[in-house]
Order: structure tokens, then C-alpha cells, then sequence
């Protein structure tokens, strides 16, 4: 068995910085693991730990996942993401991985933050009842089960729709195709201050256009169909 290396010990630092019973117990175990395994899986990797039977194990919750947690990773172009998984009340695998990119030999994070802000940001904003449609980010899979449902398309195997095109993520992934030529084309540079007023200048444009399609196509076909009756 092998120590944790530095960027193990330092993604579950960050995972287990909260402040509550659950993550306290969580910190003592890590401390006192092992490494039993590492392997890759390409585009990230697992890493299984043993922690002694004598270290206290969490008796209310054997199974657990925590997340929110993320890095930028040189050599990556969009970073990586973590996942925990809690069994038997210890800490058993970590899981890191990155999105259509090639997990390099050595990984070297330059910045790891805790993403864990979406939460109460996506249930303040969107209706429960809602269905939610995201890609895989395991940052999605505690939230999307606050709502109706929860789908999924994985981006990382080229899937972008799915079910006769219902399931997708298209539509937000114009409206940020729309900001990001704004800024990049037209703003150069937003403070986060004055950001909301951005995004809602962004939405109303992609409404605007949407109807201009709707009304197009009403005014195409409205003669066609009349001459046809």
C-alpha cells in the first residue's frame, strides 16, 4: 500500500473542508488511509483506499458521494472534476475526471475550488417540478434530484440529444454561445457587478430572434397553406 500522493491529498482537503460532523469524521479517516489501488481510465482515474478497521466509521450514512469540487489541471483545457465515494461509513474511491481530453501522466492542479455555489443558485431559479436536462458533470447528480426529473446526454461519448431529440442541452448551450460572442465581439471585458444586466441583454436577444424565426416561418407557410385548403 502507498501513501496519498499531492494531488489526492489535496482534492480531499478541499472535498472535506466543511464544517460538519459528517466531513469532520471524514478527515480523520483520510489522514489514516492507504492507496491498495490506482488506475486510469484515460480520460481520469480511480484511486481505492484502505483506512483501518480501528479509525471510527460514520454509523448514520454507510454510502455516500461528495462532489462539488474541481480543478484546473495543467495541460487540460477545461480542468477536471472529483467525486468521493463513502462505503461502509469510510472513505473507499476517489474518482477524477475531465471532459473529451486525454488525462495527462502527471497531473499537476493549479487551482482547486469548491463549485458547491450552483446548488442553491439553480433551486433558487428554477421551478421543482421542472425537468432538468444537463450533461454528465457529477456536479448535476445531488441537484438534479431536487426536481421532477433528471437527464442526461454525455457529451464525453458525442451524445448531444437523445428520445427523438428531447432530452438536450442545445438551448442553454446558444444562449452562451450568444454571451461569449457578445463579450468576446462587442464588450471585451465585464465586471461582475454589472454581469446580470449582460446575461439579461443576452436573453432578450435569443427571445427576439426566436420569434423573428416563429414569424418568418408563420408568414412562410400561412399563403402555402391557404392555397393548398
Amino acid at each position: 500500500m502507498e501513501e496519498l500522493n499531492s494531488l489526492e491529498t489535496a482534492i480531499l482537503e478541499k472535498m472535506l473542508s466543511g464544517n460538519n460532523e459528517s466531513f469532520n469524521t471524514q478527515r480523520q479517516k483520510y489522514r489514516s488511509a492507504k492507496v491498495t489501488e490506482r488506475s486510469s481510465t484515460g480520460v481520469g482515474f480511480f484511486t481505492h483506499f484502505h483506512v483501518p478497521p480501528n479509525v471510527a466509521r460514520l454509523t448514520d450514512r454507510e454510502g455516500l458521494e461528495i462532489g462539488d469540487v474541481s480543478a484546473e489541471i495543467v495541460g487540460l483545457k477545461y480542468g477536471a472534476d472529483f467525486v468521493l465515494f463513502v462505503k461502509d461509513g469510510a472513505i473507499d474511491t476517489l474518482e477524477g475526471f475531465c471532459y473529451d481530453e486525454a488525462w495527462p501522466a502527471r497531473a499537476i492542479a493549479t487551482n482547486i475550488f469548491y463549485n458547491g455555489l450552483l446548488r442553491p443558485i439553480i433551486a433558487k431559479n428554477v421551478e421543482a417540478a421542472s425537468v432538468l436536462m444537463t450533461d454528465e458533470a457529477t456536479i448535476y447528480r445531488g441537484i438534479g434530484k431536487k426536481f421532477g426529473a433528471h437527464h442526461t446526454v454525455i457529451h464525453s461519448a458525442n451524445e448531444y440529444a437523445r428520445l427523438g431529440s428531447y432530452i438536450h442541452i442545445n438551448s442553454a448551450e446558444n444562449f452562451f454561445s450568444i454571451v461569449k460572442r457578445g463579450i468576446i465581439g462587442s464588450y471585451h471585458h465585464v465586471s461582475e457587478a454589472h454581469l446580470h444586466r449582460y446575461m439579461w441583454a443576452s436573453s432578450t436577444i435569443a427571445i427576439t430572434l426566436a420569434r423573428l424565426l416563429i414569424l418568418s416561418v408563420s408568414q412562410r407557410l400561412s399563403p402555402a397553406l391557404s392555397g393548398s385548403a
